[in-house]
């Protein structure tokens, strides 16, 4: 399998992000289907139970809530393999120390590989030229609202350069 991790400023908002992963992630075909293998060869068929929220988790880390309680959560996730009953990927929201969040996406290899999964990876984040954009409408949303960011996908402006603005498209 394949980890992706991403840190963000601030709580993901679980329901812009399903939506998020439903137009850009589930648009590639592979994320809906199961990997069959049986004596007389191996397939894609698509999952006719495919639930979305099968597939998108919700964590607390435990106090500290630090960087090394992600490292070691993370770890933890890579040693366990993905659900072969499922298309197999799955996503992970960790609530951090301070109010902040995590993302960690895992695909299994079969999915996609190398450039194909960089490809959707970047699908899952905006362009960047509209970071700066975002970024300047994020902290101006946040003088209004007195540091609440109410309408960013995360909640607030990612603290790497992964998707700094996490803006879902209109």
């Amino acid at each position: 399998q394949i980890v992706g991790v991403m840190r963000f400023v601030g709580r993901l908002d679980v329901e812009r992000l399903k939506k998020l992963l439903e137009e850009r992630l589930l648009r590639y075909p592979r994320f809906r289907q199961l990997a069959l293998l049986e004596a007389d060869g191996a397939w894609w068929e698509d999952d006719p139970d495919f639930d979305l929220d099968g597939h998108v988790r919700q964590s607390i880390l435990p106090a500290p809530a630090d960087v090394v309680s992600l490292q070691a959560f993370v770890a933890r996730l890579c040693s366990e393999p993905l659900n072969p009953v499922r298309p197999r990927w799955d996503c992970h929201i960790v609530e951090t120390k301070g109010g902040d969040s995590a993302l960690i996406l895992r695909v299994h290899h079969a999915i996609a590989d190398g450039i194909a999964l960089v490809r959707v990876f970047e699908a899952l984040t905006d362009a960047p030229g509209d970071a700066e954009q975002m970024r300047q409408a994020a902290e101006r949303r946040a003088r209004e609202a007195s540091g609440v960011i109410g309408d960013s996908l995360f909640g607030a402006p990612a603290n790497d350069a992964f998707n700094p603005d996490g803006r879902v498209p209109e």
